[in-house]
């Protein structure tokens, strides 16, 4: 059988990566710096490939693969190659990621969109410390708790009416219609079934698929020649130009009566003059770009998460629901307000945070050169934060890979894992990141994850045959499920 140009092209790419790397190798062989550092260890490597072996696998994600020769090796603080071009040091504790995120904050960026200039705000003010200071505001919180609201009865209906014929139903699918329902109206005021909302979930996929996961591997691989990059800086252009229509949008519509939406409340600070911070029309951009890349599927993820957790241990569910209806009463819808009143819903969101982080690995790159861990690092050097290793560690976990919601009720004399704040103030518990880079809106997606979860074990039991599977998906900047979550629902009221 003859070869395809495929094939010819594929043989043509590895001949010439295989002879530029041994190149590489052969001319930096005996290349030493005048002041000899110390790198963190490196587990056992092959020539030119590196530890590509070792961290590609066709059925766990690339944070797993990560976790795996972490604990292997018993290596908190490593150094991994991609090939010979691309050197990673992979951070899997707590004390070490404190050194990255806190200590030497300000020495370690974020890499993510680095390709795309979206401005910095005045007085050195970053994009995410605005949204975290424009999310907390009153107006915010009122209009997405209204909106959340509404939407969560609307999948109440539709759950019922699938229990009421008997109907299975994907509920990965009504989570995520929630969610974006919610974020859309919140952020520009578009429905779900809008041009607008179509075009975000495929820019935000599209993004997530080149940036996070196990494209890591691959994009290092072919980033050396630019195939890579140039991908992510055509998705980000297209996503430039959707913004500036939306935006254009909004202005046209200046003026008008109705609730503000965050583009609205964006464009009164670009418009108004005298403001403390002023934001450019970039800064418009790049923030809302990060609210629709980590609101949109990391709120999704976590929901499916969290309910197969709960479907997959009946005692949790059984557990829950008794808090819910000892607090609230029993025909009750929940809201945000009756949160305080179930200690035992929290712990159940958190437990499946720690299991599930939406964003399991955090990237940085090191702008002056540091010592962390008893190691050096040099400027440019990268870094990967691997939540999901320190969130699973058994050195700081009892019985790390089981879920046991009660490990965050204990009381805090006899365990050190009472509590912990999701903004990741405790590093051993970071799911939305950490210090300056928490998510902005930590607090908001908690929340909806709180009331939707709370009101889906209020009120229905779910039958899954063999239980829900809990296989990773290995693609994408969130840890998804790899199988659809459907199941029946069966109306208890």
């Amino acid at each position: 059988m003859g070869f395809t140009s495929m094939d010819k092209y594929f043989i043509y790419f590895l001949i010439t990566y295989l002879v530029t790397a041994l190149l590489f190798q052969l001319f930096t062989k005996n290349r030493r710096p005048k002041t000899q550092l110390i790198p963190p260890p490196s587990p056992p490597t092959l020539p030119i490939l590196g530890h590509i072996p070792l961290l590609y696998s066709s059925t766990d994600p690339f944070h797993k693969s990560l976790t795996t020769l972490a604990f292997r090796d018993g290596a908190p603080f490593m150094r991994i190659s991609i090939g010979p071009f691309s050197k990673f040091m992979v951070v899997s504790e707590a004390s070490v990621a404190k050194q990255v995120l806190e200590i030497h904050g300000m020495s370690f960026v974020s890499t993510r969109f680095k390709n795309f200039d979206y401005g910095i705000l005045s007085h050195g003010l970053s994009n995410l410390a605005f949204l975290r200071n424009l999310f907390a505001s009153d107006s915010q919180v009122k209009r997405f708790t209204g909106v959340q609201e509404h939407e969560v009865l609307r999948m109440l209906e539709v759950l019922a009416r699938s229990s009421e014929q008997g109907e299975a139903c994907d509920l990965g699918v009504e989570l995520e219609k929630v969610v974006n329902n919610v974020l859309f109206k919140v952020i520009m005021s578009v429905g779900s079934d809008s041009y607008e909302s179509v075009k975000i979930r495929e820019l935000v996929n599209g993004l997530s698929a080149e940036v996070g996961g196990k494209s890591v591997v691959f994009s290092e691989l072919i980033g050396s020649f630019g195939f890579g990059r140039k991908k992510v800086e055509g998705l980000l252009l297209k996503f430039n130009e959707f913004l500036e229509e939306v935006i254009v949008g909004h202005e046209e519509k200046r003026g008008l009566v109705g609730d503000q939406d965050l583009v609205d409340n964006l464009l009164d600070n670009y418009e108004e003059q005298g403001e403390e911070v002023k934001l450019t029309r970039k800064n418009i951009k790049g923030i809302l770009l990060e609210t629709l890349m980590a609101g949109s599927e990391t709120i999704s993820v976590a929901l499916k998460w969290t309910l197969a957790e709960i479907i997959n241990h009946p005692s949790v569910l059984k557990k829950l629901r008794e808090e819910i209806i000892g607090a609230v009463g029993l025909h009750k819808v929940i809201h945000d307000s009756d949160i305080p009143k179930l200690p035992y819903l929290q712990a159940v969101v958190k437990e499946s945070l720690r299991l599930h982080p939406p964003t399991p690995l955090i990237l940085r790159k090191c702008t002056q050169g540091r010592r962390i861990g008893g190691y050096d690092v040099v400027p440019d050097s990268r870094i990967i934060i691997n939540v999901y290793a320190i969130m699973r560690d058994p050195g700081t976990w009892k019985i790390p890979t089981e879920f046991i919601p009660e490990r965050f009720l204990e009381s805090p004399t006899t365990n050190n894992e009472l509590r912990m704040d999701v903004k990741g103030e405790n590093l051993h518990y970071l799911p939305f990141g950490s210090a300056s880079s928490v998510c902005p809106g930590a607090n908001l997606a908690i929340s909806m994850i709180q009331t939707v979860i709370g009101n889906l074990v209020h009120r229905f039991d779910f039958e899954a045959k063999g239980g829900v599977n809990m296989e990773e998906c290995c693609g994408g900047l969130s840890a998804g499920m790899a199988k659809p979550l459907v199941c029946h629902p069966i109306d208890q009221h």
